[in-house]
């Protein structure tokens, strides 16, 4: 049985680069991966589950939040990956 097998993964910033390896590496390890990015369209593709949030914007990330607790419970790995610049 994988490491992590069936337990929730979140990763934000995960549409490319780091984020999009950290996520391939936890669902390796067999963990369920919520991925969310502001490219991302809410939906399944390739055995993630993403979810559209923009960091920046605190009422997304509480909606998000909500959403990943309702519909995959609390997640047990949280890697916050996306940047978000203040001007």
């Amino acid at each position: 049985m994988p490491p992590l097998d069936g337990r929730v993964a979140v990763v934000t910033g995960a549409s490319r680069g780091i984020g999009a390896a950290i996520a391939a590496a936890l669902r390796t390890a067999g963990a369920r991966v919520v991925r969310a990015a502001r490219s991302l369209a809410d939906g399944r593709e390739d055995g993630y589950h993403d979810l559209r949030c923009d960091v920046s914007d605190a009422a997304a990330v509480d909606g998000f939040a909500r959403r990943v607790r309702d519909e995959y419970g609390v997640p047990e790995v949280v890697v916050s990956n996306a940047g978000a610049f203040v001007l």
